[in-house]
């Protein structure tokens, strides 16, 4: 059985120490999508004195490579969500061993119908999301079957296409912070399927950093396991005789 970590120490994002904040300050900062969701801009500028520069990209697969080439020395990636579940395009890079999680955020979301000002629900026929925002609407969706989904890669870029169209029958999934930038009226607030909405992010850099002594700390592990029945049972069992508790385990194809 071959094995890798994938991380040492992964403290929550904003417990980190005020010290291991400010090594952040010089960093440039990745993560998928045109726009950084507030909250976590919010976070992480306040923390950082307003010194980080943050660059999005259109998929995961595109942040992580910023990273492995030096364009980036930090990356933001989203991996798992209370409704939708895991996040594979996540996972798989992790999967390739070559990056290492250095911390985590959990962040609520909530989810409005944005469209143009002045449209009704009825004139929607076709909504724009990203993949993971359309699942976690799936029972809104459900309910008006006149709107046809439309994958787009990513939420606040979804709400700047409706603004920059200009189409009355087109609507996107994304935050009321995005329909305040774009200039779009909120149909609906709140139509993810499950109220309390979360999703956890990882922070994921090159290299490993020391776990501040004031923060929790989580360790992660990639482990192939042979091919052969109890292989995996067998590292559980491991994990049970050393006094180790599992919080998740993913398991994905080779």
């Amino acid at each position: 059985m071959s094995q890798a970590a994938l991380d040492r120490s992964a403290p929550p994002l904003d417990q980190i120490s005020a010290r291991n904040f400010e090594r952040l300050a010089r960093y440039i900062y990745d993560y998928s999508g045109i726009k950084m969701p507030s909250s976590k801009r919010t976070m992480l500028e306040g923390r950082l004195r307003r010194r980080l520069r943050v660059t999005g990209h259109e998929t995961f697969a595109d942040a992580a490579d910023a990273l492995r080439d030096g364009r980036a020395d930090v990356a933001l990636l989203a991996v798992e969500n209370s409704t939708a579940g895991s996040i594979n395009e996540t996972y798989d890079q992790l999967a390739v061993g070559d990056l290492t999680i250095t911390a985590e955020v959990v962040s609520q979301v909530e989810h409005c119908l944005l469209a143009l000002s002045g449209v009704e629900l009825e004139e929607i026929r076709t909504v724009i999301s990203h993949p993971q925002a359309l699942l976690q609407c799936r029972k809104f969706l459900e309910e008006a079957p006149w709107i046809r989904p439309q994958v787009e890669f990513d939420t606040a870029g979804a709400a700047r296409k409706v603004s920059e169209t200009r189409d009355p029958t087109l609507a996107a999934i994304a935050s009321e912070t995005a329909g305040r930038a774009f200039g779009l009226n909120i149909l609906r607030r709140s139509i993810q399927t499950q109220e309390s909405n979360f999703t956890r992010f990882v922070e994921v850099a090159r290299e490993a950093h020391p776990c501040p002594p004031d923060a929790p700390c989580k360790t992660s592990l990639l482990l192939v396991t042979s091919h052969t029945p109890g292989a995996l049972g067998e590292v559980i069992v491991t994990f049970a005789r050393h006094g180790v508790n599992l919080t998740k385990l993913e398991s994905r194809p080779l």
